[in-house]
C-alpha cells in the first residue's frame, strides 16, 4: 500500500524543491501538494490520506487552525508542520498541533525518514481495536516544543548547556516539575539541584533530553486523577520513575552501551504513557478497567484488554511513534507487557523493560508469578534469561534503602551465564560527546 500524503504550501519554491525531491519515490508515495486549507480539506473530506505536512506562518495556507481540524477530526493522520529558517518560533506556536516538524527546505532522507519511520510504525501498531480507539480518541498530543528545541541545539555543533538550560528555564512549571524529578531519589543526585542549567551540567544533555519530556508529559496531565479518582498521577510518576531506574540499572549490569543506557532509561520513563492517554479521553471506561483489576486481581493491561480490545502499551506505542521516537523504544514500549510479541532476542530493550516493570512491582524474585500477568516466565525462560534474574534483581532493589545511582552496580550482577546464554553487550569504545555523557558517563566510569 503507498502512502499517501499531503503537503499544504503557499510557498511556490518550498513545493517545488519538496516535488523535484519525491519525484524518485513517485512509486512508492502518493503526493498532493495543496496551496490552502480549504483546498486540504477538501481532499481529506474526498479520498483522506495518511500524512499531512503543512505551513504554519502564512496567511494564506492557514496552516494552524488546519492542523487543529486534522488533531480533532482526523486523529488517526500523522500530523507534521514546516518549520521557516529558525524554526524556534513555529515550534512553539504549534507544539500541541503538530506530532513532528520538518524544515522547509529539508533533505530528501529526512523528509523520506521521519514520514517513513511514523507511518511504519503506525501500521506495525495499529491492528483493528487499536485504530477504533485511536479513532475515539479527542486528541493525540504534539510532541512538546521545549523538546524540540533541545533536540536542535543537541545537534548543532556545538551544544551548550547553558542555552538548554535557559530554553526549560522560560517555562516556569516544566522547570519546575524538572527539578523535582532530578531531586527525587530515584536519580540519586548527591546535591540539591537548583536550576535547569546545572541540571544538565550533571546529566547531561541527552539524559535531560528525556526528563524534560516526561516532565512536560506529567505537567500536561496533572489534572487527571480529577477526571479518574482511581488514578493517581503521583503514583504513576513514582513507578515510571523506578521502572527507568531499574531498567538503567539492569543495562549497566549488561555493560550496554551508553547510546542504549539512554534509550533504555527514556523507555522506563514513557513506558506508561498510554494509560495518560486512555485516562483523559475515556475516564469511565478507564476508571470501570481500574475497579476490574483490583477487584479481579489481574494486571491493569488485562483489565485494559477487555475494555477497550487494546491496551495501554500499544496506545502509548503509537503516539511515541507519531512523535518519531526511537523505535527500539517505541517497540519495547509497545510489547513490555507481552514480550513474546516483540522482536529483540535474549537481553534487548523488551526483556529489559518487562522485567524492571515487573520488579518495580515486585519486592521479592518469589513475588513474580503472584499477580497474573505481571511477569511472562515462559517468555524469560526462551530467551535463556533465567540465569540473569537473581543478579538484576540485586541491582534493582527495593527503593527504601537504595544506594545512589552514582554508585557501582554490585559484584553479585554478574550473574553465572545461564544454559543458553545471552551474550551481553560489549561496552562502547567510543564515548559520547562532552556534553552529552554527563550523567551516564559518569556511572559509566565506576
Amino acid at each position: 500500500m503507498q502512502i499517501r500524503v499531503l503537503f499544504v504550501s503557499s510557498e511556490h519554491g518550498v513545493v517545488a524543491n519538496i516535488q523535484r525531491l519525491l519525484d524518485p519515490l513517485s512509486g512508492e508515495w502518493t503526493c498532493y501538494f495543496v496551496p490552502t486549507a480549504a483546498d486540504a480539506l477538501a481532499i481529506l473530506g474526498a479520498q483522506g490520506v495518511d500524512v499531512i505536512v503543512s505551513d504554519l506562518n502564512t496567511e494564506q495556507t492557514d496552516g494552524e487552525p488546519l492542523l487543529n481540524t486534522v488533531m480533532c477530526s482526523y486523529p488517526h493522520i500523522v500530523r507534521f508542520a514546516f518549520t521557516d529558517t529558525t524554526g524556534q518560533s513555529d515550534v512553539v506556536r504549534s507544539g500541541e498541533l503538530a506530532h513532528q516538524f520538518l524544515p522547509q527546505y529539508a533533505t530528501l532522507p529526512v523528509i523520506q525518514n521521519a514520514i517513513e519511520h511514523a507511518y511504519a510504525l503506525r501500521e506495525i501498531l495499529a491492528g483493528e481495536t487499536l485504530k477504533k480507539v485511536i479513532s475515539r480518541i479527542r486528541r493525540l498530543p504534539g510532541l512538546p516544543a521545549v523538546y524540540m528545541e533541545i533536540s536542535k541545539e543537541l545537534h548543532s555543533d556545538d551544544p551548550s548547556v547553558s542555552k538548554i538550560g535557559q530554553l526549560i528555564a522560560k517555562d516556569a512549571g516544566l522547570s519546575a516539575q524538572v527539578l523535582k524529578l532530578v531531586n527525587s531519589a530515584y536519580y540519586g543526585v548527591r546535591q540539591k539541584v537548583t536550576s535547569p542549567t546545572h541540571a544538565a551540567s550533571l546529566l547531561g544533555l541527552t539524559a535531560l533530553q528525556s526528563v524534560v519530556l516526561v516532565a512536560d508529559i506529567f505537567t500536561r496531565f496533572e489534572r487527571l486523577s480529577a477526571l479518574v479518582p482511581q488514578f493517581s498521577l503521583e503514583a504513576f510518576q513514582e513507578h515510571s520513575l523506578l521502572v527507568s531506574r531499574y531498567a538503567t540499572a539492569i543495562a549497566r549490569a549488561q555493560r550496554m552501551e551508553l547510546s542504549r543506557l539512554n534509550d533504555i532509561s527514556m523507555g522506563g520513563l514513557l513506558h506508561d504513557t498510554g494509560k495518560l492517554v486512555l485516562a483523559e479521553n475515556f475516564p469511565q471506561e478507564y476508571a470501570r478497567a481500574l475497579d476490574a483489576a483490583a477487584a479481579d486481581g489481574k494486571a491493569v493491561w488485562q483489565a485494559e484488554k477487555e475494555e477497550f480490545g487494546t491496551t495501554h502499551a500499544e496506545v502509548g506505542a503509537y503516539l511515541l511513534g507519531l512523535w518519531g521516537i526511537d523505535g527500539g523504544i517505541v517497540e519495547a514500549c509497545a510489547f513490555h507487557h507481552q514480550p513474546q510479541h516483540g522482536r529483540g532476542a535474549g537481553v534487548s530493550e523488551t526483556s529489559i523493560l518487562h522485567v524492571s516493570d515487573a520488579f518495580a512491582h515486585t519486592a521479592a524474585l518469589e513475588e513474580l508469578d503472584a499477580t497474573p500477568g505481571l511477569f511472562d516466565r515462559e517468555y524469560i525462560a526462551a530467551q535463556g534469561l533465567d540465569g540473569y534474574l537473581a543478579g538484576w534483581r540485586t541491582a534493582c532493589p527495593p527503593l527504601d534503602g537504595v544506594p545512589p545511582v552514582a554508585q557501582p552496580v554490585p559484584a553479585a550482577v554478574a550473574a553465572p551465564p545461564p544454559p543458553a546464554p545471552v551474550a551481553p553487550a560489549a561496552p562502547s569504545a567510543a564515548p559520547e560527546k562532552a556534553n552529552e555523557g554527563g550523567f551516564w558517563a559518569g556511572l559509566w566510569k565506576k
